[in-house]
């Protein structure tokens, strides 16, 4: 009987079948068309939506200042921790501040990993943020800077909508332990002024995996 298929056919088509395989797993970056440079000041919130689609959070100030963020969540890999080929989460961020007839002023681009966090587990998640380290923010004199000295980078970051930039440090340290809807996570809220100068400074919750704040 005659084979219809050699040993380097078979691989081929193994490698033609693998190759199908990812390109169908791959999924559409959501900021795409942020990351491309595609949304810029004096843009319309339709042309925003439209390339982005709808926002994961919404905020209005007594100006009439508005601010959407838009997010994408995964799962990656590097050397985090004490294995190998650690978990961690990636949280991108891309925040647009509309003006009161709704058109584009300014936008802002953030990248934070939640070390030894996925979306099954965590353990020692985010920086150790001490009584000593909070105490030494202080509101009208740190500085970004300073802060990121402090507790590294920063788990979230967007435009506040009072001006500035308001940054987050999620953190919980744990050895281990099952991540369910509902779990509390704490969180260190900083908003920044223009000039990168701390105005305020809180301790808030943030509950797996709903990580916005919708106003």
């Amino acid at each position: 009987m005659r084979r219809l298929f050699g040993f380097r056919g078979w691989s081929m088509l193994g490698l033609w079948v693998l190759s199908w395989l990812l390109a169908a797993c791959q999924t559409a970056d959501p900021l795409a068309a942020a990351v491309s440079g595609q949304i810029r000041p004096g843009q319309s919130r339709e042309e925003v939506q439209q390339r982005l689609g709808a926002p994961t959070s919404y905020e209005q100030a007594l100006s009439g200042d508005v601010v959407e963020v838009f997010e994408s969540l995964r799962t990656i890999f590097g050397s985090y921790g004490v294995r190998e080929r650690e978990e961690a989460l990636e949280i991108r961020q891309f925040s647009v501040r509309y003006d009161a007839a709704g058109v584009v002023k300014e936008t802002y681009s953030h990248r934070g990993v939640l070390e030894g966090f996925t979306m099954l587990y965590s353990r020692s998640l985010g920086p150790e943020i001490t009584r000593e380290k909070l105490a030494k923010v202080r509101s009208g004199q740190s500085t970004r800077v300073e802060v990121e000295a402090l507790f590294g980078p920063a788990s979230l970051g967007r435009l506040n909508v009072e001006g500035g930039l308001r940054l987050e440090w999620i953190y919980e340290w744990t050895e281990s332990g099952a991540v369910a809807p509902g779990r509390v996570y704490r969180s260190i809220e900083v908003t920044l002024d223009g000039p990168g100068v701390v105005q305020s400074v809180k301790a808030v919750d943030r509950v797996f995996p709903d990580w916005r704040r919708s106003r």
